[in-house]
């Protein structure tokens, strides 16, 4: 299985420790956040994105750190508050 890293497709800039509303997040972790903001788990994520659910796991945390967010909900309200996903956003997608 071929691994790709989420930190591919356009560059981040980090400012501090954690996210910041000027951060940018590649289009992989957009839509990585879109399938966690859709309800799926680790292991449904990782079947789409083509990953382990270990590697999602990771990458979930990793966001969630970067969205100073307490947990995956949180991550998704945040990414909704910086401008990161759009509350109708995959509305509708199974």
């Amino acid at each position: 299985m071929e691994r790709v890293l989420l930190s591919q497709g356009e560059p981040t800039r980090r400012q501090g420790k954690h996210g910041s509303a000027g951060e940018q997040f590649a289009e992989r972790e957009r839509k990585l956040l879109r399938l966690v903001a859709r309800g799926l788990t680790n292991r449904e994520i990782g079947r789409e994105m083509n990953l382990t659910a270990g590697t999602v796991k990771n990458y979930v945390a990793s966001l969630i750190a970067r969205l100073n967010a307490a947990d995956r909900t949180n991550a998704v309200v945040r990414a909704i508050q910086l401008g990161l996903l759009s509350v109708d956003e995959d509305a509708g997608a199974p």
